[in-house]
């Protein structure tokens, strides 16, 4: 079982079809973007905003783990492939990766630095 997958993720900042590398869990749930990639770049997934490079477009999810009052809040990021899946996701609604259900927080727009 791999670690980790390569997807395509459609960059609106380069106009192109670049790739994104998500854990292997993120990968069964990841809305790629086009078939093939136009180059071998790679966009950052949840890395500082301010580091140079595309960030990914995604949502923003968090779930609470163990039990009152010793809750814990845990928080997540999942890279989306296309801007029509970003927009399809609704607020509040449930993410589940690996099994573990996550609550969709925010969403976080493209970037690049």
């Amino acid at each position: 079982m791999a670690n980790s997958v390569d997807a395509t993720y459609d960059s609106k900042v380069l106009a192109s079809t670049i790739y994104v590398r998500l854990r292997a869990a993120e990968g069964a749930v990841y809305t790629a973007g086009a078939a093939t990639a136009d180059f071998t770049l790679h966009a950052f997934n949840g890395a500082s905003r301010r580091r140079f490079g595309i960030h990914c477009r995604g949502v923003r999810l968090s779930r609470l783990t163990g039990t009152a009052p010793e809750q814990t809040l845990k928080r997540s990021f999942l890279p989306v492939g296309t801007e029509a899946a970003l927009d399809a996701i609704a607020l509040e609604s449930t993410i589940t990766i690996g099994g573990v259900a996550w609550t969709v927080k925010g969403k976080v727009p493209e970037s690049s630095v």
